[in-house]
């Protein structure tokens, strides 16, 4: 009795290795399929790195309208003109020329000193300059804003220490009145403050998820095209296990994508000196419940492709709601309880968070405890579903 299960599971697990080594061999004679799990899936993380490799923009043309022409004024244009966000290139006479050179994009935005200015900062009132930012841009209303707030504040504290000196106020005690509370900023786990380094983590795990749900749509869909079940389930009647029928084409996509994310979540970031802090060993961890999740998951869904080309029509309008879903992009506070649910059930929300700690946080498997856990439930459910689909397929075959 024991020989015979022994047998049983040997004979089930060389089928599983047939089962795996039929489906490598039919992604290696498809075109489509090489372009995605290989073109793509390398080359979109290597043209988002370049893109955004800059981190930053600097020196970002702007206009200044100064209504006040007084040397106050002049200040503030040379201190806005000596950060690195901007780079005053026009002097505009009004605002009227400032809005036809931003129209011309001669400059990006403009700023209005008032005709006050001056006389407002004597009398010790209040006083404004108006920002006018493109907010086509987010990068460039950050850097207008961030940048005129910065000199409005430097400016402010130097007119104070000017004012408290002449009544005598010098030295500790003017950092005593001006600064009653100080405080100190550091920006953690991302120093430069850079769009890249926010925006890789979360896109590269979008690739990966994305590409390989594209790869196993077009197998399916090319499958049924061909011939009802010819790939999809092999013709041989000792095939027909589901376990190994789902186990072993989960294995050649588990062989495939285990280099590829190596390249991609490991290599990328190292290359292009994105934040990098994550281990092998964590990595790996959480890098096979992922994956096993995205296969599952994409295997439950071939059931909806028909044809080559459905997963392009139902998968590629996906990848900008689940970059939303995964709530990096938009604040998990802000999102509702329903889209909440919606979004636990992609594999890619637990995954994006996940390798956020890991990569750019330094966390450890401890700490990701929560979106492991996630995972490996969508990994069991979505196995579940996934054998009930073969099986169906396997009956109906018959």
């Amino acid at each position: 009795m024991f020989e015979e299960l022994l047998y049983k599971i040997r004979e089930g697990f060389k089928q599983m290795i047939r089962i795996s080594c039929n489906e490598l061999n039919v992604i290696f004679h498809d075109a489509g399929v090489i372009l995605i799990f290989f073109i793509a899936a390398l080359l979109y993380p290597i043209l988002y790195s370049f893109v955004y490799y800059s981190e930053t923009v600097r020196d970002v043309p702007v206009g200044i309208v100064d209504n006040s022409n007084t040397a106050i004024s002049r200040r503030f244009i040379q201190k806005i003109d000596a950060t690195p966000d901007l780079e005053v290139v026009s002097l505009p006479v009004s605002a009227e020329e400032a809005q036809l050179q931003f129209k011309q994009r001669k400059i990006i935005g403009y700023m209005v000193v008032p005709e006050d200015f001056n006389e407002k900062l004597e009398r010790g009132e209040q006083t404004s300059v108006s920002v006018f930012a493109n907010m086509s841009s987010l990068m460039y209303y950050k850097a207008m804003y961030l940048a005129g707030n910065y000199v409005c504040l430097n400016l402010s504290e130097e007119i104070q220490r000017e004012r408290l000196g002449m009544i005598g106020v010098v030295g500790q005690q003017q950092n005593t009145v001006i600064k009653a509370v100080p405080y100190e900023g550091h920006a953690l786990y991302n120093t430069q403050n850079g769009f890249a380094s926010f925006l890789l983590p979360p896109v590269l795990i979008l690739i990966i998820q994305q590409t390989l749900l594209l790869g196993i749509g077009i197998l399916v869909g090319t499958a049924r095209e061909e011939n009802y079940f010819r790939r999809l389930i092999p013709q041989e009647s000792r095939y027909h296990g589901t376990l190994r029928m789902v186990l072993g084409k989960a294995n050649a996509y588990l062989l495939l994508y285990v280099f590829i994310s190596s390249f991609v979540l490991l290599g990328i970031p190292w290359a292009f000196g994105f934040p990098h802090l994550v281990g092998a060993f964590s990595f790996y961890a959480f890098l096979f419940p992922f994956l096993l999740a995205c296969i599952f998951f994409g295997m439950t869904i071939s059931v909806f492709f028909r044809n080559r080309e459905t997963p392009f029509l139902l998968l590629l309008f996906t990848s900008l709601i689940f970059l939303f879903l995964s709530g990096y992009a938009w604040p998990p506070s802000n999102i509702s309880p329903f889209w909440k649910v919606i979004s636990m059930l992609i594999p890619s929300t637990p995954g994006v968070h996940a390798f956020l700690k890991l990569n750019t946080m330094g966390a450890s498997l401890k700490q990701i405890a929560p979106e492991l856990f996630t995972l490996v439930v969508q990994m069991g459910v979505y196995f579940g579903t996934a054998c009930l689909v073969y099986r169906w397929q396997i009956r109906h075959k018959r």
